[in-house]
């Protein structure tokens, strides 16, 4: 019992590693450049970061690189990332943005 335990551990693990390593080569980066939104609770936390561009909007990974973008809320940006597509919904993982001043 004991190794047929450890065997479908290993094949769990395995999967799993299969699956990351099959989601990275998914993943590509980009630039994007659009309108930064910004969702929150009742309590002022932020739910969710979306930037709005041309082609798509992305749903931005709330992490510490993204924390920035809340306070361009409305503004456009330059985003920098990794993009996801599944299901037709394109996530970002922010690696860098800055602000599009006025041209």
């Amino acid at each position: 019992m004991k190794k047929l335990t450890v065997l479908a551990l290993f094949v769990a693990v395995m999967g799993l590693a299969l699956v990351s390593a099959v989601r990275a080569e998914d993943a590509k980066e980009v630039t994007v450049v659009g309108t930064v939104s910004v969702k929150a609770d009742a309590d002022g936390k932020v739910t969710a970061i979306e930037v709005a561009a041309a082609d798509a909007t992305y749903n931005v990974v709330v992490n510490d690189k993204s924390e920035g973008l809340v306070a361009l809320k409305g503004k456009k940006v330059s985003v920098t990332g990794t993009v996801l597509d599944a299901d037709g919904k394109k996530t970002l993982t922010v690696t860098k943005f800055e602000e599009k001043k006025a041209e």
